[in-house]
């Protein structure tokens, strides 16, 4: 479970690079707009087998025309256990490749909404997608989604059989 957290840090920093073309990058845009030093905290709850509670740090480190620096820190504490953290650097691109259309074995649907985080209204696109394979089975995931935020995430579940995982933004703070 822990990989799977990472994976979609990963995968939300890499801003989904697949096939298309090179567009301007929006989580390049909004850390970008964070400044040096500014930072970006989520809350990480996982339920199911793998039950854990956990933050993620994200730290604006540097910013030039080729690139975002951001540190990113993640504390997982299992159950009764001991925290597990995990740090590394994400180098954000200003360009992205376009995101491809969606694979056959998934559902997906839009909608928008307003949501509460930090005592402050996000107007949000949420992107539900159900997707259903042989080995994992189906998992569905809802997304709120906002490009005034890093990563452009307010507030993310998803659901993998019985194991549930929630992250909330929980702190944005400007840097210089």
């Amino acid at each position: 479970m822990r990989s799977f957290v990472l994976t979609v840090l990963i995968a939300g920093l890499a801003s989904m690079a697949f096939a298309g073309d090179q567009v301007d990058n929006p989580n390049y845009k909004a850390w970008a707009a964070l400044g040096v030093g500014g930072t970006m905290n989520t809350e990480v709850k996982m339920t199911g087998k793998m039950e854990r509670t956990g933050v993620t740090t994200f730290t604006v480190k540097e910013i030039t025309p080729e690139k975002v620096t951001v540190e990113v820190f993640s504390t997982l504490v299992p159950a009764g256990g001991t925290p597990q953290a995990t740090p590394f650097y994400a180098k954000i691109d200003p360009a992205t490749t376009r995101p491809a259309a969606s694979k056959p074995n998934q559902t997906i649907t839009e909608g928008d909404e307003v949501i509460t985080v930090l005592d402050k209204k996000f107007p949000c696109h949420w992107i539900d997608t159900v997707e259903t394979s042989e080995k994992a089975g189906t998992s569905h995931r809802r997304v709120w989604y906002n490009p005034d935020v890093p990563l452009g995430i307010v507030r993310e579940e998803h659901q993998n059989g019985t194991n549930m995982m929630v992250r909330t933004l929980v702190e944005l703070k400007p840097g210089k």
